[in-house]
């Protein structure tokens, strides 16, 4: 992202700006991407839920969890 060793707030800045999207605070940026990702394993499986549990590395009753906590 930066060619420097610190990342400085003007260039944290100037990238929420050219973002199309709104800068989300951390805890709903990681809920909409956990959103997505789970979509996106359960479209590639078809919907199988023990086959999406194995892609995404965890045990299928905790995925199926996540899914139904998270979608």
């Amino acid at each position: 992202m930066t060619q420097q060793d610190v990342i400085t707030e003007g260039f944290v800045l100037q990238t929420k700006i050219t973002s199309q999207e709104p800068f989300k605070p951390l805890k709903e940026a990681k809920d909409a991407f956990e959103r997505s990702y789970l979509v996106d394993v359960l479209e590639i499986c078809k919907g199988n839920v023990s086959k999406a549990a194995k892609l995404a590395g965890k045990y299928r009753a905790d995925f199926y969890d996540l899914v139904k906590n998270t979608i």
